[in-house]
This record gives structure tokens, sequence and C-alpha cells, in this order.
């Protein structure tokens, strides 16, 4: 994956997500402060984007795509230019990365709502 600068394999992109959903721990190690994270995960721009997550409201942060509903970060994550695209729940301790070749931004949509719909009206476990 490559995001302004920023190089990765999906295993180590998943590593960096899941330190941002610890506060910025890892292996009980602070690597970046409670601050830090917090400003990954405020708003600075609300420019309208498009999204497959019926209800949410789409905008960035500093250099992470956030998805709220009534001011609350419900999703955040990033897209690259290449089909590059990552997802983190919070309040669900998920993730789902997406990685292909699919310039554009369809795909990316059309994938947020998938999980949209699989996370609204997930599939029985006995199916």
């Amino acid at each position: 994956m490559f995001a302004q600068s920023f190089y990765s394999t999906p295993t180590d992109y998943a590593r960096f997500l899941a330190m941002v959903l610890d506060d910025g721990v890892v292996d009980q190690r602070r690597l970046l402060s409670s601050a830090a994270i917090r400003r990954v995960l405020t708003p600075s721009s609300a420019a309208p984007m498009p999204t497959g997550f019926a209800g949410l409201r789409s905008s960035y942060g500093q250099l992470m795509h956030l998805y709220e509903k009534d001011d609350e970060v419900m999703v955040f994550g990033h897209s690259g230019s290449d089909g590059t695209y990552a997802w983190a729940w919070p309040d669900q301790d998920l993730m789902v990365l997406y990685f292909t070749q699919s310039r554009g931004s369809s795909t990316m949509t059309r994938m947020e709502a998938v999980l949209d719909s699989l996370l609204a009206r997930p599939i029985p476990a006995n199916r």
C-alpha cells in the first residue's frame, strides 16, 4: 500500500491500524502519544466524499479517512489511488483490509456497501 509516501504490506498496515485502535501502544510500548492518535481521529476537512456506509458522513483527519455519525468516529481507515483500502471499527475491534489494483473510487464505495450490509445484517452463524 502507498499512502502519501507510506509504503506497506497488508500485514504491516493491519499492525498500524491495531496500534491506532490501541491508542498508540504496541506490545505494552507507547509508539505514538494519545494526543497524536486524537489528531489522527479528529476531522480536519469536511469536504463531501462518497461512501458506501449508509448514514455516515465522510471526512479526513490527519492522514486518515473518517466516517462519522453524530460527530463520533464510527469507522476510520485509508484508501490509496490504486485500489488499496483499509477500514477499522473501534467499537467492534474489527478491521478489514482490501488490497487490489483498481484505480478509482467505485471499487471502494461498492466494497463499503457490502461491508455495511454485512455489519448491519450479519449472516447467521448456522448457515
